[in-house]
């Protein structure tokens, strides 16, 4: 657990060792925090065409955007919608050597043939800031089943700072 999803997302950039000049791919509709996190690391975003039905990434536009340089894709399962392309994006991935990232920020406990989402990627993350199913006021979670990246994981969490104690309203 993390102070925000956009932390969240910076463990999984993180946790996956991706470097300055890197290039991930991204849905062309997406919340701005995701793109910066990665622009904050130094990591090129390139955004594809969604589709209609889900707005969720197109495996075809993604296919048509990816680049030597190509390290990782996020799809995002928004406004508690699975994308629509789930297997698609997740096969071509798997075939290129990409990283997956899922952004569950908006579909906290939705599942896929049985399966929670978030955990078919390397990678999943979820918000739960006060406009989530599951609110914190702030947080996020991120999830994986590979040993190596939840070790990385907590690497990173380990290195956080505590906020500072002006930041911290007690009530």
């Amino acid at each position: 657990a993390f102070m925000g999803g956009r932390v969240a997302l910076s463990a999984a950039i993180y946790a996956l060792n991706l470097q300055p000049g890197d290039e991930v791919i991204l849905p062309g509709y997406t919340c701005v925090v995701v793109p910066n996190a990665f622009r904050f690391a130094g990591v090129q975003t390139v955004f594809s065409d969604i589709e209609l039905a889900t707005y969720g990434l197109d495996a075809d536009q993604m296919k048509k955007r990816m680049t030597s340089r190509t390290r990782a894709v996020l799809l995002h399962h928004l406004y508690g919608l699975v994308c629509r392309d789930y297997d698609a994006i997740l096969d071509i991935a798997k075939q290129h050597g990409l990283a997956v990232i899922e952004d569950c920020a908006h579909a906290t406990g939705a599942s896929y043939k049985g399966v929670n989402v978030g955990n078919r990627g390397d990678i999943g993350f979820y918000s739960t800031e006060q406009s989530k199913i599951l609110n914190t006021i702030q947080g996020g979670i991120v999830v994986t089943n590979t040993p190596r990246l939840a070790d990385r994981l907590k690497e990173y969490y380990m290195q956080a700072n505590d906020p500072q104690p002006e930041f911290v309203n007690s009530l």
